[in-house]
Parts: structure tokens; C-alpha cells; sequence
């Protein structure tokens, strides 16, 4: 009986399907080691990107902020001063207005007794009327 020279060839044949296995097994492993490596660079690299779009939207609304409070603060003294000004300018007009009422009535009142100077004072047959409404009083500065 020879012996056969299949079963050497096999063991050959398995050895080289082991180290080729092997080798895929080594190739896979570091080919995985190396995406995930990649892939934490690059998740890194994302949240670093993610940080600072925070950090400059954070100080651009700051900033906003900042400006807008400056402008409500301008806003607020310019609203006070108009406030005080019309104000003044409310009682410099209330004063022309009663300095020219007052001038009217004594005009009027002088008017009434130039032309109408009787003799002697009259008995009114009927209920004398009020004095109608001054200047004034009909405009409603006096309120």
C-alpha cells in the first residue's frame, strides 16, 4: 500500500486557508480599529465645530442684548426729556393763553362800557344770563 499524497496537500491546502483567515481576521480588525478611530476624530472634530457655533451665537445674542438695552436705556431718557419738555411748553401755553384770555375780557368788558354808558343804572326787567364760557374754559385748557 503507498501512501497517499492527498492528505499532505490538504494540510498544506488548511494551513494556507487558516493563515488566509487569519490574515482577513487581522485585516478586518484593523480596518474596524482604524474607521473607529475616524470616526472619533471626526465626531470630535463635530462637537469642537458644534462648541463654537454655541460660544459665537451665545456672544452675537449677548451682544444684541447689550445693544438693545443701551437703546431701550436712550429710548427711555429721550421719552423723559420730551416728557418734561412738553410739559413746559404746556405751561408756557396754559400762561400766553390765560394772559390773552385775561386780555380779551378786559378788552370786551372795556368795549361793553364805552358804548354802552347809560345815565343811571337800570333794574333788569328780566333774569340776567350767566356769563358765558371764557376762552379758556370753551377750549379745555383748564382742565
Amino acid at each position: 500500500p503507498v501512501p497517499a499524497p492527498a492528505p499532505v496537500a490538504s494540510r498544506d491546502a488548511s494551513g494556507e486557508i487558516a493563515e488566509m483567515i487569519s490574515m482577513a481576521q487581522h485585516f478586518v480588525a484593523e480596518t474596524r480599529a482604524e474607521a473607529e478611530a475616524r470616526a472619533r476624530e471626526v465626531t470630535q472634530a463635530a462637537q469642537d465645530r458644534a462648541r463654537e457655533i454655541m460660544t459665537e451665537a451665545k456672544s452675537r445674542a449677548e451682544d444684541e442684548v447689550t445693544r438693545l438695552t443701551g437703546l431701550k436705556q436712550r429710548l427711555s431718557e429721550e421719552i423723559t426729556a420730551l416728557t418734561r419738555q412738553l410739559e413746559v411748553d404746556r405751561e408756557q401755553l396754559l400762561g400766553v393763553l390765560s394772559d390773552l384770555t385775561s386780555r380779551v375780557d378786559s378788552s370786551l368788558r372795556l368795549g361793553q362800557g364805552v358804548h354802552a354808558a347809560p345815565a343811571a343804572p337800570v333794574a333788569p326787567s328780566a333774569p340776567v344770563a350767566p356769563a358765558s364760557q371764557t376762552i379758556s374754559q370753551a377750549l379745555h385748557f383748564d382742565e
